[in-house]
């Protein structure tokens, strides 16, 4: 790997920044990033997928700099979350509800894409997109 900080894609959580204005938003985000497109073509989905066993690996020989990295990212990703959530009682709860819906996101690409069997795929996306859904919609809005 050659030296210096990896990029992951700091543009992409700009662009999403300016983009999502609101919690509804957020709402809708699961089905692009749970799609078949999004795991059918992991080149050019988010990096947060691909590279966590990596830097979950990385820094035994000394050099943290994908670790360093994808925490970078993740951190992005969470206060991007948290940000547009406009049902949260406070900063606490929004926080947490991003690392759920981050960690739900990801996990499931991941698992997705690893799995053999087509229709276990295939659920693993859907469920989780519906379920995320179904959360959102369920928590009552913030005056």
């Amino acid at each position: 790997m050659p030296r210096g900080r990896p990029r992951l894609s700091w543009g992409r959580v700009r662009t999403r920044r300016s983009r999502l204005s609101s919690w509804g938003r957020v709402r809708r985000a699961p089905s692009a990033y749970l799609s078949e497109q999004h795991r059918d073509t992991p080149a050019t989905g988010c990096a947060l997928v691909p590279l966590g066993a990596a830097a979950g690996r990385d820094g035994t020989d000394g050099d943290v700099h994908l670790k360093d990295a994808y925490e970078r990212q993740v951190r992005a990703y969470l206060d991007l979350i948290a940000g547009l959530d406009e049902n949260a009682e406070d900063a606490e709860e929004a926080r947490a509800e991003a690392v759920l819906t981050l960690s739900a996101l990801v996990g499931a690409v991941l698992m997705s894409r690893a799995v053999a069997d087509g229709d276990l795929s295939d659920e693993l996306l859907e469920t989780v997109n519906r379920r995320l859904k179904h959360r959102a919609g369920s928590r009552p809005a913030r005056p």
